[in-house]
């Protein structure tokens, strides 16, 4: 558990260089400049899982850190509790700017449970996705992959906000919000089964790698 502390560490302090890239996408995604902040909620924490995942993913980084008295598991799962506890922290970031937004611009600071647990599970199956092929493609690949995986959020975070934006969605958000209990429990579930299998898939990967 120690080694595992000191690895998350690193990521955090490893991802200070970019704070001031993070603070840009903030300040131009937020309901301050968009008319609308909800592509905040994709943007932001897709480019913290990104920059989270590539902070030391150099092989002179990777060759030093396997030789390290630490297992091979545990420097992926590092990754994994790196990436979520930083997209966690992102999230609510999105929500308390986007609330901070309506209040400035006159509006109600509303809060649809709903349509927020929508959201953060769609980053935790994308989280579920990206690492293990992040893995499999290694530090060339996964140039490649980064950028596809921007545009990706993009589009994404753009649809997004369209379908929050839908009559059937807001419906739907709202009678999730009536049953929050059972909708966490479910939502928390499908999360966790994800991060899990996505997580064996990149040990496995990982753990055959010749570094």
């Amino acid at each position: 558990m120690p080694n595992l502390i000191h690895l998350v560490r690193k990521d955090f302090l490893l991802l200070q260089r970019y704070l001031w890239l993070l603070f840009i996408y903030m300040v131009v995604f937020s309901g301050f400049v968009q008319s609308d902040g909800s592509p905040l909620y994709g943007m932001l924490p897709g480019m913290v899982l990104i920059l989270a995942l590539n902070a030391d993913m150099r092989l002179p980084n990777q060759q030093f850190l396997v030789n390290l008295p630490v297992r091979r598991s545990y420097l992926v799962l590092s990754k994994y509790v790196s990436a979520f506890v930083l997209m966690l922290i992102a999230f609510v970031f999105c929500i308390l700017l986007n609330t901070g937004a309506n209040v400035v611009h006159g509006q109600p600071a509303t809060f649809n449970f709903g349509q927020m647990l929508g959201i953060f599970l769609a980053q935790i199956v994308f989280m579920a996705i990206y690492i293990p092929i992040y893995y499999w493609l290694g530090l060339k690949g996964a140039q490649y992959l980064n950028v596809a995986m921007i545009i990706v959020v993009m589009i994404g975070s753009q649809l997004s906000s369209n379908l929050l934006s839908d009559e059937d969605s807001l419906q739907l958000s709202a009678s999730i919000s009536t049953h929050p209990v059972a909708t966490g429990l479910l939502g928390a579930s499908v999360g966790i089964l994800a991060l899990v299998v996505s997580y064996l898939i990149s040990r496995m990967i990982f753990a055959r790698r010749d570094l």
